[in-house]
């Protein structure tokens, strides 16, 4: 059954309870998770959260006077008796540029403090991502969120597996450029490459560190599912940070503004 965006309750109502956000995951260049929730559920909040089952409200396509393209939207994460906290995204598409730009200004609208979690996950496959994929992203601090997780190194795309499986790795501490900017960046085997596409591919998201000052990282080598995640986060998704409040999450006080966002580059 189809339900028209009308009929869904603000505040996330479809979210899944538990694990279920794994059966609603359809992929896509970036997901976004949060933002009373990212990681393992907890406290009635499901895995990943509400974001990616809330319609967006006030969508707007334009063109700037380069001749960008511009997409706009409002995304609740609401409750009758609780949070209202909204996101409001506008996504930039470059003409001419191989880049897309993303950017979130996060608002507390309640009469109550708020914790707000994000995520924002972008994923990468075929082309991009074949065995001997590299990734590089200069940080301090490097943690496998298990041994399955440490048995892969994150540096390196293994050969495909026929049997499920994933590695985590959070990245800590990272370093930024001159703008406060942290970069990582995606490259495929240079031999590959040139035997396929006939150049060197290479694919980097950056986003502002002070914002989202940890990058955990996905691998999943499973054949017929084979995927890199990318994920910028405020938020532990594991580890002993997530066991203090609000899952170590920042909490926005009433009226506070807080900004997010990721931008992706193809070269």
């Amino acid at each position: 059954m189809v339900v028209p965006p009308l009929m869904i309750p603000r505040g996330g109502a479809l979210d899944p309870a538990g694990e279920g956000w794994i059966g609603r995951f359809g992929g896509g260049a970036l997901d976004t998770c949060g933002l009373d929730n990212i990681g393992p559920a907890r406290d009635g909040r499901g895995l990943h959260g509400s974001h990616h089952l809330t319609p967006a409200e006030d969508v707007a396509i334009t063109r700037t006077p380069e001749g960008d393209v511009e997409v706009s939207g409002v995304v609740d994460s609401s409750r009758v008796f609780g949070r209202r906290v909204t996101l409001r995204r506008r996504i930039r598409i470059a003409l001419g540029r191989p880049e897309v730009l993303v950017e979130d200004v996060i608002v507390n609208e309640g009469p109550a403090p708020a914790d707000v979690a994000v995520l924002n996950h972008v994923n990468f496959g075929v082309p991009v991502v074949v065995p001997g994929t590299t990734v590089s992203l200069a940080a301090l601090g490097r943690t496998p969120r298990d041994a399955a997780a440490e048995a892969v190194p994150w540096e390196v795309f293994p050969y495909p597996v026929d049997h499920t499986t994933e590695s985590v790795w959070e990245h800590t501490g990272l370093a930024v450029d001159g703008q406060g900017r942290a970069r990582a960046v995606v490259r495929t085997p240079a031999a590959v490459s040139e035997a396929t596409l006939g150049a060197p591919l290479e694919a980097a998201v950056s986003w502002r560190a002070e914002d989202l000052p940890r990058c955990v990282q996905w691998i999943y080598p499973t054949r017929g599912g084979w995927a890199l995640g990318i994920e910028p986060t405020n938020a532990p998704l594991f580890g002993t940070d997530r066991s203090g409040p609000h899952a170590g999450a920042p909490v926005l006080e009433p009226g506070e503004t807080r900004t997010a966002g990721v931008t992706l580059t193809l070269g």
